[in-house]
């Protein structure tokens, strides 16, 4: 298992910016894990808001035991959107 701060010292999914077009990415292309990051969301705070955190997203894969697939897609989706930084 990826130790999740090491990853995002290297990945921060959360940065400003970043978090925002991650969170789109997985909508558009993992809409099932972000669905069930929703549903997360919902359950902790229940204040009809439906955007879920790069957490609760994680939080998503890990209920189906998917986290190293998570950590795969933000490290490919880094490098292929700012490759320069991760050469």
């Amino acid at each position: 298992m990826t130790d999740v701060n090491e990853f995002r010292k290297k990945y921060d999914y959360c940065q400003d910016g970043v978090e925002d077009k991650i969170m789109e990415f997985f909508k558009q292309y993992h809409f099932e894990y972000y669905a069930e990051a929703i549903r997360i969301h919902q359950e902790a705070h229940g204040d009809g808001s439906i955007e879920p955190s790069p957490g609760e997203l994680l939080g998503a894969f890990s209920e189906a035991d998917k986290e190293e697939l998570f950590f795969e897609i933000v490290k490919n989706w880094f490098h292929a959107t700012v490759p320069e930084d991760y050469k």
